[in-house]
């Protein structure tokens, strides 16, 4: 019926009348707004100097960046509780608020003075906020003096009617250098966004920095009951997603893609060269439109840092999703051409589709023309669909702009249209589309009722395709899912009878039109070249086709050889797979050397020699008292301090436990700038301490989201002492509404009880009032001369020793001190490690790609028999097993952050399924190349069991002892602190136990395979071992760049580390692999010597002996599978 012309035409028709449908509904379908947009880009930032040069905001010297910018809360509010998107609409057309504002941003390097301004989309001023630095001297005005220089200021400079105003807060802080900065909050006290509940105010908040006014904003202050309420909503949402997402990596990815290519490489079915090239090119693509996007980067750049360096950084994260990218493109590629080659005979071969004589085909030219004319009926179902969600059952969808200026604000605004169009056609179809169904069908070839399995298979695809969309913003959560199903069916059908090529034009060209419509509704001079690309990249399969008819010189029946069906692995390839059954790779191992005597006692002395190092010089005092109660006891604790305030819960709080303390800026900041003695001192004090808080929130969903929002915190010391308790309080929980000098007496007495301090020796640095609906919130600030022990740097910048009060009504809810780190020194520190941070990212590529590497190796060489699948078994199980208890055993710190806003299932499930997937791949990841290198292990030796341990002992005790030795020739950047993750555990005494398995076999296969690695790349190192040993000292340097904190130690650590590594390799490791498990579990032994004499918390030092023995069990058993054990034969 196809080849008819008749076909043709009504399929033309079809399509036009869908177009025309499409145009004629689709503002009526979908929720859009008209902007009075009459401001341009370059038109704003013009305003924007001319204003900054005016009033003399920011620097003299500054660089521009800018966006246009949606306050989308505001939008959900508007549209989901107060009048929908109709009212949203009336909110643009009328003169309370702006949603929509140009946002130009006056910046430069190393400055932290810069300036925001605010536009509304029809050119005029709508505010702006300039900050100054905190040391930046200034006036130091009265709250009447400093009100009355902003509301003149509104008034008389930016025509601001604050006649329709009425102030609601105010405050005011000391800064650094002396000014005091006031701020002051009005509301407009007659008109609300939601006048039925009285909710949604209008704000303005003025600040006045020194004697000028530094900011003057417009805002929505959004109920806090509707933020809770929108959290929830978007969390089943999410949680649709999430399943999708779980089935997509399990079933899609691991089970289609990497199994199902798996047994097709094995039968020769697989061809992966064009994947790969396809991959390469989509994930260029995206890098490519990752780049795109700089100029929008400048509007959260950190000024911190230089401007080449936000480009490095902008280069280095493009260069990993280029590589994420290219792997799962290429895997998805790859698994869904090659299922479908086999599982239907009849499609077109991928491949060949667009060579010249495939190309030139009527098969191929009716299969494109398609995708094309199934473009309008897609377009009219989709307005359809939503004019009926719209209209008749009252969906929500938010409200869109169909033009958004910021498309204009990349270089290439054609290019982010067609890289996200093409990455989301070809690899959705292959992945969503390709993998299941042919998966399906050559299971059910296998198991029998074929179809049965195409049919579950087809449903399954609608389903996981649209909850795979589902966390878009829309409601009810399942829209979107009931929204993709039809084009998912429809997608499914025509691939089952004509393969890939039309739902992939189909898919892409949809995609293309609506995420390149905004730029065909600009009217922005030049804009029609952008249309231009967009067009005759839209229709690159038609140019293909044009092409090769002229190169074919007329439209021909696909040839046969263009089928599925024609296609067949060569015997010599499927023979290939399995020629290397018995095959082993003792051939990389150099089988007539062995360590020489000498080389032998060299290898003792230096042990020897580390061993001496490691002692002396190792941290054996610590300087942090350690934990006196487990968790179980201070859940105990909390309940009895609840009790002595007379604070009763009920059986609907739940308790949480979390251990807290740890290095943080503070830490460094008074290590650096103050010295040991100083930090040590100001523990305890100003400086934290290692404690347990213990939260009580409640999850029940029968209670109402307010109530749920209050939580408690119960801070105990490390010895079970109560610190504080912290009350978190609803914003429309009733309290006092108390004046300013009530509300300060009351925190005076905080200060003296609490922490007896003497008010009069402090200086209150900040007062800040928050109105809330039934109460008045207040937080005051106190600066602390007379304790701050870090009173003199070399630099000046020593900080200051602040305590804050937070009053909630006449409750006093938290109360703590803290260290003000200077904002110099911070921005010092982002700048001073924002290269090395770099450096590491960069370098932390190797390994990746090392161990990616690995896997594809590994599948290979099982697909050849060249594997041993009883390794693989035995440690996928283990580390499973592991793994699954690891989670488990620490659930108690998942479960700690889990909100009161969203279902606890949902949480549940999200924590739950994320943290398996990645925990259980690792796993299965490491099995794999752990059955690759069995069959790579090197023959056996002349060593004696005790010449190995004793080398292998001895070189662990050199590389600790050289770690430790190197470690100390840099400055220490931030002080001590043990190990205490364990505490928080159900059972501490396990958790080192647990965690030195996995970090055991983790240490030991990435060595091994680059051990291996490096035997083959060098012929046993008779070859290349200038390149060889380059290679090696990068990647060591590489591995252990993640733990340093400075040049200086990457330099002398890495350095020093990679060439002892190099010199181990050449004397031993290249002829005894063997010795490898005994040098892991030598590094790990003595990693367990500090717990164990430091004890930090209940069960640590038991936990340490065992993980010892755990060491030496899992040294003794490597070393016998890689030295003794006969290789068995390979099957699966």
């Amino acid at each position: 019926m196809t080849r008819k012309p008749i076909f043709w035409l009504i399929f033309l028709l079809l399509s036009i009348s869908g177009i025309l449908f499409t145009v004629r509904y689709f503002g009526r379908a979908f929720p859009l707004v008209n902007l009075d947009l009459r401001m341009n880009r370059q038109q704003a930032m013009d305003k924007a100097r001319q204003l900054a040069k005016e009033n003399g905001w920011g620097t003299p010297q500054f660089r521009q960046a800018a966006s246009f910018q949606l306050d989308s809360m505001t939008q959900h509010y508007v549209e989901l509780e107060a009048g929908g998107n109709d009212a949203f609409r009336q909110m643009l057309k009328g003169d309370f608020y702006s949603p929509y504002t140009w946002v130009v941003r006056h910046f430069q390097e190393g400055e932290k003075h810069e300036v925001r301004l605010r536009f509304t989309p029809a050119g005029e001023f709508y505010g702006f906020t300039e900050q100054l630095p905190e040391d930046e001297s200034g006036a130091v005005l009265t709250v009447e003096a400093a009100r009355a220089i902003a509301e003149t200021a509104a008034t008389d400079k930016w025509s601001t009617d604050l006649n329709a105003y009425q102030q609601i807060e105010s405050s005011k802080e000391t800064r650094p250098g002396g000014r005091i900065d006031h701020t002051f909050v009005y509301e407009r006290p007659n008109l609300k966004i939601n006048q039925e509940i009285n909710q949604g105010h209008y704000r303005l908040t003025l600040v006045i920095g020194g004697d000028r006014l530094t900011a003057l904003n417009h805002w929505v202050k959004i109920p806090e009951e509707f933020d809770l309420r929108y959290k929830e909503m978007r969390s089943a949402n999410n949680t649709i997603a999430l399943v999708a997402s779980m089935v997509m990596v399990l079933v899609y990815i691991l089970g289609g893609c990497m199994i199902g290519s798996f047994f097709l490489l094995r039968q020769g079915w697989i061809i992966w060269k064009p994947a790969l090239y396809m991959g390469i090119f989509v994930a260029g693509l995206q890098a490519l439109a990752q780049l795109n996007q700089l100029p929008l980067s400048w509007m959260v750049y950190d000024t911190a840092l230089s401007t080449s360096r936000h480009i490095l950084e902008q280069l280095i994260e493009t260069i990993g999703t280029f590589i994420i990218f290219t792997v799962l493109m290429t895997l998805s590629f790859m698994g869904a051409e090659s299922l479908s080659r086999k599982a239907f005979p009849h499609h077109l071969q991928l491949w060949r589709i667009w060579s010249p004589e495939v190309a030139s085909s009527t098969a191929v030219v009716g299969r494109t023309i398609g995708g094309y004319l199934l473009l309008g009926l897609m377009l009219a179902f989709v307005v359809g669909f939503y004019f009926i969600n719209s209209r008749l059952l009252g969906w929500w969808s938010p409200s869109e702009a169909l033009f958004n200026p910021d498309v204009l604000a990349v270089y290439s605004p054609w290019l982010s249209s067609i890289a996200i169009s093409l990455q989301a056609g070809f690899w959705e179809e292959c992945l969503f589309r390709a993998v299941p169904l042919a998966g399906a069908a050559l299971l059910g070839k296998h198991f029998g009722h074929r179809w049965l399995w195409i049919v579950a298979a087809f449903i399954l695809q609608a389903i996981v395709f649209g909850a795979g969309h589902a966390n878009y913003p829309a409601q009810p959560a399942y829209a979107r899912l009931i929204e993709l199903l039809v084009p998912s069916c429809l997608f499914a059908s025509v691939y089952l009878v004509y393969g890939l090529l039309p739902v992939i034009v189909l898919h892409y060209v949809y995609d293309v039109v609506l995420i390149a419509l905004p730029l065909f509704v600009s009217s922005t001079t030049g804009i029609w070249f952008n249309q231009m690309m967009v067009i005759l990249l839209a229709l690159v399969p038609i140019w293909i086709l044009i092409y090769a008819r002229f190169r074919m010189g007329s439209w021909h029946p696909a040839p046969e050889i263009s089928f599925n069906r024609a296609w067949s692995p060569t015997p010599a390839a499927a023979q290939g797979n399995l020629s290397e059954t018995t095959t082993d790779s003792n051939h990389l191992a150099d089988q007539t050397n062995e360590i020489k005597t000498g080389s032998r006692w060299l290898i003792l002395g230096v042990g020897v020699i580390g061993l001496f190092l490691w002692y002396f010089l190792g941290q054996f005092q610590n300087p942090i008292p350690a934990f006196e109660i487990n968790g179980s006891e201070a859940l105990v604790k909390a309940k009895e301090a609840l009790k002595n305030q007379q604070i009763d819960l009920g059986k609907s709080w739940q308790a949480a436990r979390l251990n807290q303390g740890g290095i943080g800026q503070t830490d460094r900041f008074v290590w650096q700038q103050g010295g040991k003695e100083v930090h040590q001192q100001m523990l305890d004090n100003y400086l934290d301490l290692p404690r347990w808080v213990i939260r009580y929130a409640q999850f029940d969903p029968e209670i109402e989201l307010t109530e749920r929002a209050e939580e408690y915190l119960i801070h105990l010391k490390y010895d079970g002492k109560l610190d504080k308790i912290v009350h978190q309080l609803p914003e429309a929980h009733d309290g006092a509404t108390l004046l300013e000098e009530t509300a300060r007496e009351l925190a005076h007495s905080v200060l003296v009880q609490r922490f007896q301090l003497n008010p009069s020796q402090l200086e209150e640095i900040s007062a800040d009032l928050q109105k809330r609906p039934n109460r008045r919130d207040w937080t005051f600030t106190f600066r602390d001369h007379v304790n701050y022990l870090l009173q003199e740097a070399t630099d000046g910048l020593i900080g200051e020793a602040r305590i804050t009060v937070r009053l909630a009504g006449d409750e006093v809810v938290d109360a703590y001190r803290y260290v003000h780190v200077p904002e110099k020194w911070k921005r010092w520190e982002r700048e001073k490690n924002s290269l090395l941070e770099m450096v590491k990212i960069s370098w932390g590529l190797l390994p990746i790609l090392v161990t990616l590497a690995g896997f594809v190796l590994a599948i290979v060489s099982w697909s050849r028999g060249n594997f041993s699948v009883p390794i693989f078994i035995k440690l996928s199980i283990l580390l499973s097993v592991v793994f699954i208890f690891d989670l488990a055993n620490g659930w108690a710190t998942t479960k700690y952050f889990f909100n009161t806003s969203e279902p606890l299932t949902n949480q549940f499930l999200f924590a739950l399924g994320q943290t398996l997937i990645q925990g259980l791949s690792a796993s299965l990841g490491l099995a794999l190349i752990a059955g690759l290198l069995k069959r790579w292990r090197q023959p056996e030796t002349s060593l004696s069991n005790l010449q190995a341990s004793l080398l292998g002992i001895a070189i662990g005790l050199a590389v600790v002892g050289l770690t430790t030795c190197l470690t100390k020739l840099s400055p220490s950047l931030a002080p001590f602190w043990p190990d205490f993750s364990g505490v928080s555990t159900y059972f501490p005494f396990l958790a080192s136990p647990i965690a030195v398995i996995s970090r055991f076999f983790s240490m030991t296969v990435m060595l091994a395979l680059t051990i291996v690695g490096l035997d083959y790349f060098t012929a046993s190192w008779s070859r290349r071992r200038i390149l060889g040993s380059i290679s090696l000292i990068v990647l060591v340097v590489a591995m252990v760049s993640s733990e340093v904190d400075s040049f200086a130690k990457l330099g002398w650590t890495g350095g020093g580390t990679a060439l002892f590594c190099l010199a181990v390799y050449i004397l031993v490791l290249r002829f005894h692999l063997s010795l490898l498990p005994i040098i892991v579990g030598t590094i790990l032994s003595l990693d367990q010597v500090q717990p164990i004499m430091f004890d930090p918390y209940p069960g640590a030092r038991l936990g340490s002996f065992l993980a010892l023995i755990v060491l030496i069990l899992l040294a003794s058993y490597t070393v016998k599978e890689i030295r003794y054990q006969k290789q068995e034969s390979s099957t699966v």
